[in-house]
């Protein structure tokens, strides 16, 4: 199956919210429908940014990228309730790489 990421840069939070409420929420939008294999937080030239590894079901790829970006659509809302969000990425994994995708 094909392996996707979603990545935010996160530039803080919403009030009232904790921040292990920014990757549970990224994590449980894209778990309703994709298999997620792995998630991680990260900083970045001193700005915090989350990770979601998922798979989607092998299809056409015009038809995976379409899930991807379902998927970090979803993801993005969740986010956006609990932090103020700044540049977001899906990347493809091609061999043993991840390459940038344009969403469909």
């Amino acid at each position: 199956m094909p392996s996707y990421r979603v990545q935010f840069e996160i530039m803080g939070l919403r009030p009232g919210h904790r921040p292990e409420a920014v990757l549970d929420g990224a994590v449980k939008a894209i778990r309703e429908n994709f298999h997620v294999d792995d998630q991680q937080v990260d900083v970045v030239a001193g700005s915090p940014r989350i990770t979601v590894r998922f798979t989607v079901p092998d299809s056409s790829d015009a038809e995976e990228v379409s899930l991807a970006t379902l998927a970090c659509a979803a993801a993005h809302e969740a986010v956006d309730r609990v932090a103020v969000l700044g540049r977001q990425w899906i990347l493809r994994r091609s061999g043993g790489r991840w390459l940038p995708v344009e969403p469909a």
